[in-house]
């Protein structure tokens, strides 16, 4: 696990200063890192959510063939690390940044997060910009995290909390469940039974006491074709 974030471009470093150290690779091998400084980058994630981060104390490497970055040194800076399935994600306040690319090895991956340099004179702007730049959530997802609160109701919710709700509502399956009813009954009369024993009525009531042979329900039927009653 790299200790510090490395980069192998100089594009949008500032406020850096020139050095010249080595550099040993997980190959043991040695190469030179040439500057330190910071770097303001745009997080692109998979989803659409973006992100400005400000990578500090970034060294400049011009033979590494992938930027690194140092997740020891986001858990210094008080970032939490946490996993969703295979992806690796790390979380501070709101901000939940995922490694949600893949780069596929020999026998497995290595997780990645898409990292754009920030360059010319957005530098400046970027504190007030970072600010703009709302993190973007899922409406279906919220929906369920809120407990199915509805779609309006979840779209001014995330709103109230800054969040960009983006994409489109679908029908909750659970939601349709739960609101299921049974179909009415007809209760419209078609007239009587015209063959004996073919339909009959049953109602059931209970009694506060007990009757003399100990029942407390009482069972009544009819008979639809001849009107007869017992119970």
């Amino acid at each position: 696990m790299a200790s510090c974030h490395y980069c192998n471009s100089e594009e949008g470093l500032y406020n850096y200063t020139t050095i010249f150290e080595d550099i040993t690779v997980d190959n043991g091998n040695k190469t030179l890192a040439k500057k330190v400084g910071s770097l303001r980058c745009m997080v692109q994630q998979k989803n659409g959510e973006k992100y400005v981060v400000l990578l500090k104390d970034i060294k400049f490497v011009p033979e590494l063939w992938v930027s690194l970055f140092s997740i020891s040194k986001a858990l210094k800076n008080g970032f939490i690390l946490g996993n969703e399935d295979v992806v690796m994600k790390l979380m501070k306040g709101k901000t939940i940044l995922y490694f949600d690319r893949m780069l596929k090895t020999k026998n497995g991956f290595v997780s990645e997060i898409k990292l754009l340099p920030i360059l010319g004179n957005n530098i400046a702007t970027t504190a007030v910009e970072a600010n703009k730049v709302k993190p973007k959530v899922n409406i279906n997802n919220l929906y369920k995290m809120l407990g199915h609160c509805g779609e309006v109701a979840t779209r001014m919710t995330g709103k109230s909390f800054g969040y960009d709700v983006v994409g489109n509502y679908m029908t909750c399956e659970a939601c349709s469940v739960a609101k299921a009813r049974q179909k009415n009954i007809n209760k419209d009369w078609k007239g009587s039974s015209i063959t004996p024993g073919k339909r009959r009525y049953t109602d059931i009531s209970s009694i506060k006491g007990e009757s003399y042979g100990g029942s407390k329900f009482w069972v009544l039927n009819v008979n639809d074709y001849s009107g007869y009653c017992w119970s």
